[in-house]
């Protein structure tokens, strides 16, 4: 159960904007479809950080502190952002769902329909936000004006047809944040429905109908049902695709990667067998990758994900996956993250480095042929993603 022990500082409702994370968000948020879309994207992006920063802070007083996961991924916060508001963070096994207003003094709290209705994204705590950025930059502020469990906004809340969102009145939500030690390990959340699914040929249409970056709000357009919208966006590569559709950038998927042919001695490009000859199918095979990327603007050492695939018996794949350093290095760089999700952008495991890091492994096994998964290697704001096909 959470345990608050720096109660002063959990209580404190307003935080200062710094102009440093003001310029940030700034430059970080400049690649967007439309004016509407780029201030949607600056509010979220100051307001992450700084909530962040302060949560960082308070989960040092913690025992076994964890660090806050962003969620999606940061590489598809824009892509999210450019059409959807609100960001959510795991802290634990506590998620938090941030709706940014630009209003300081907010009266309500207005969540879209995609935060609530989706399995896949729903938390269990979502907090309005209110954001001051008209003052000078030295007065700026962010003010957290109360939460509200998924649950209770899920049967108290009003919903919206005409902008599809979930509201409560500021009297409804819970004015402390201290409240959260009281409910934290209750069953929170309300039972949703699963997503409808929509298939690539349906996926395309939507994507060429959405992706005129004249509709400034796609998610709102009546002809197309809000359930083929949600499960639309919830898939990563096609939110990607209507993001560089709507930004005029020619789309090109990055491959999957199928693992049954590397057993059959066809490696994917960039993949380099650690063994001396193939191996027969229904045997093993280990295979490297090296990557090196500019994160940050610092180029940091690069690193090597290696991989052994191993056919079993009735059909079974054993797959192992690890993290190594660079040639020559004894360690891993600092706070990289290996992250592996299943087909619905849910993490099945995630593991991250510290200065004395020698190796991250992660061990999965499938019997489903066609099963896909992803493997994230993320350090700062920047990931590298590769997908996978048994």
């Amino acid at each position: 159960m959470l345990k608050i022990k720096n109660r002063q500082m959990f209580e404190q409702m307003e935080l200062p904007i710094t102009p440093e994370n003001q310029e940030i968000a700034w430059k970080e948020t400049e690649n967007f479809s439309n004016p509407i879309a780029r201030y949607n994207g600056y509010l979220n992006s100051v307001s992450l950080k700084t909530f962040v920063a302060w949560l960082e802070e308070w989960l040092k007083e913690e025992e076994n502190a964890v660090k806050p996961e962003i969620l999606p991924v940061p590489k598809s916060l824009i892509s999210l952002w450019e059409v959807l508001n609100g960001t959510a963070i795991k802290a634990g096994e506590m998620r938090l769902v941030l709706i940014p207003s630009d209003e300081l003094d907010i009266f309500e709290l207005r969540v879209p329909q995609e935060w609530v209705d989706n399995p896949n994204w729903l938390g269990d705590y979502y907090l309005a936000v209110g954001v001051n950025l008209d003052s000078d930059e030295e007065d700026c502020r962010l003010k957290v004006a109360g939460f509200v469990t998924h649950r209770k906004l899920k049967n108290d809340g009003v919903y919206n047809p005409l902008d599809r969102s979930y509201s409560l009145p500021l009297e409804d939500l819970n004015q402390s944040l201290l409240l959260m030690e009281l409910i934290t390990n209750l069953d929170v959340r309300e039972e949703v429905e699963e997503l409808e699914k929509i298939s690539e040929v349906e996926a395309e249409s939507l994507l060429n109908k959405l992706g005129n970056k004249a509709i400034y709000s796609p998610r709102l357009l009546p002809e197309v049902a809000v359930e083929k919208w949600v499960a639309l966006i919830s898939n990563e590569a096609w939110r990607e695709k209507l993001y560089q559709k709507r930004m005029g950038i020619e789309y090109v998927q990055k491959p999957v990667v199928n693992l049954g042919r590397w057993l059959e001695g066809v490696l994917a490009a960039g993949w380099q067998t650690l063994e001396e000859t193939y191996l027969a199918a229904t045997e093993s095979i280990t295979a490297q990758k090296i990557y090196a990327t500019d994160w940050r603007n610092e180029v940091i050492p690069a690193v090597k994900l290696v991989m052994k695939v191993t056919a079993k018996e009735q059909g079974k794949t054993d797959i192992c996956l690890q993290l190594l350093p660079a040639p020559g290095e004894l360690c891993l760089p600092p706070n990289v993250k290996l992250i592996v999700q299943n087909e619905q952008e849910e993490t099945i495991q995630e593991e991250e480095t510290n200065s004395e890091t020698l190796l991250i492994e992660i061990n999965l096994t499938t019997d489903q042929p066609g099963d896909q998964f992803c493997v994230i290697i993320t350090a700062g704001n920047q990931s590298i993603t590769e997908t996978f096909e048994v």
